[in-house]
């Protein structure tokens, strides 16, 4: 693409900045929420998908259907969830032909705002204040959703034709399980090169750590807080596994190493035990994150797990013959791209040429719907877009006006430079 092309459409989508913004407020103004086991993504969803008609896109709606997406090993069982009438949007702006496909996907559900008299500007507002827009879903992720649509407009307003397809998905109930995305990849959809536009505050990021979540329950004895010596209190003993975890991670897991991703870390989020504070507690259970890397096996991650929390059942008499026991209930893989890839090079020299500086280049330290992506739809994929993973899911959630303009630009070049273009 030449140097002229590049000017036009930066001058076009700064020409466009109120219709930008506006289509982002319009977008958080709708309450996607995910409740865990349902959600009310459609109304955004349909808006959604009528905005992609009117930039010229075929689009595809469809619910998650357990059946088809089943096979896949990582997917995440309903436990209760239902998806009926929560629709996915698929839009696909068919090219010229000859052209390498691109893939751009993100999530439209968002998590409830909590206490809504906290909020400076009201979670469902889309107000403008201070250069940011506001609003729950602004950093994760719909300033991303708006960015990749208005990325694909400002090209077909400025009849610039991509050669290869862009597909733009936009999903659901990624925030509690992933199996939006994975129905995307079910029903046939990839591409040559994705990028995932969660919030990365610009920083693009061809890798992400993978998850596993773990239950621990220790078993004791009940019986009458006066007597509490006769008896085993499960708390207590629950604490020689949560030292023993903590041990693993320094001991072990701090050791294994990547250059863009931190090390693998084991978090205890939950913890549950006891009946009343008067009888000693038989039964204690904990839930912890488990995270691990791009070129680690989950299974072995889970065999060293359990073997290190044996060996330290080991050295304590009650839990050597009532050693503690594990359910893993979930394994949300990593996934990696490889930073020599041409998609990573052409999405940074379109940053650049934007911003004026090289873009940072690290990894996602949570774990997001790039995996299904690349381990099952053959796609390889970064994230980038707008937003600030830090005040994703908090009070007054925001995303700076400049970074969603930002996103836009280097989106727009970006489809075009890996596509290819033919104009008029």
């Amino acid at each position: 693409m030449d140097g002229k092309t590049k000017a036009q459409i930066i001058r076009y989508i700064d020409s466009r900045c109120h219709e930008i913004v506006g289509f982002l407020s319009e977008l958080i103004r709708f309450k996607s929420i995910n409740y865990q086991t349902t959600g009310d993504e459609r109304q955004c969803q349909e808006w959604y998908a009528a905005r992609l008609r009117e930039m010229g896109l075929s689009t595809d709606l469809f619910d998650v259907d357990i059946d088809a997406i089943s096979k896949y090993p990582d997917y995440v069982p309903p436990q209760g969830r239902n998806y009926q009438g929560r629709p996915n949007v698929v839009g696909v702006l068919k090219g010229k032909g000859g052209g390498r496909s691109l893939l751009i996907n993100g999530h439209v559900d968002v998590v409830p705002a909590a206490d809504e008299s906290k909020w400076k500007y009201g979670p469902w507002s889309g107000s403008v204040a201070e250069g940011r827009i506001y609003g729950r879903g602004a950093s994760d992720m719909k300033a991303g959703l708006a960015a990749a649509a208005m990325a694909v407009k400002s090209l077909t307003d400025l009849k610039l034709m991509p050669l290869g397809d862009v597909i733009i998905e936009s999903v659901v109930d990624e925030e509690s399980s992933g199996n939006g995305t994975l129905m995307c990849v079910a029903k046939g959809y990839r591409a040559d090169a994705g990028v995932v536009v969660e919030g990365t505050n610009l920083a693009i990021q061809p890798a992400h750590r993978g998850v596993q979540f773990l239950k621990v329950i220790v078993r004791g004895q009940a019986g009458h807080a006066a007597y509490k010596r006769r008896y085993v209190n499960a708390i207590q003993k629950m604490c020689l596994i949560i030292e023993a975890l903590q041990r693993y991670e320094d001991d072990v897991r701090q050791k294994q190493l990547h250059p863009l991703l931190p090390a693998p870390t084991i978090s205890v989020g939950m913890i549950q035990g006891g009946s009343a504070p008067h009888i000693v507690p038989d039964s204690c259970e904990i839930n912890c994150d488990v995270k691990y890397l791009p070129y680690e096996d989950g299974a072995q991650v889970r065999e060293q797990t359990e073997r290190y929390l044996s060996d330290a059942c080991k050295g304590d008499p009650w839990l050597r013959d009532h050693p503690a026991e594990t359910v893993w209930w979930l394994d949300a893989g990593p996934s990696e791209t490889s930073v020599d890839h041409p998609f990573v090079s052409i999405l940074s020299s379109a940053h650049q040429a934007i911003k004026g500086e090289t873009p940072v280049v690290s990894g996602m330290a949570g774990c997001c719907d790039m995996r299904h992506l690349i381990r099952h739809g053959g796609t390889p994929c970064v994230v980038y877009g707008p937003g600030i993973l830090e005040c994703a899911h908090a009070v007054d959630e925001f995303v700076p006006v400049e970074d969603l303009l930002t996103a836009t630009k280097v989106l727009a070049l970006t489809i075009l430079e890996w596509c290819g273009v033919s104009k008029g």
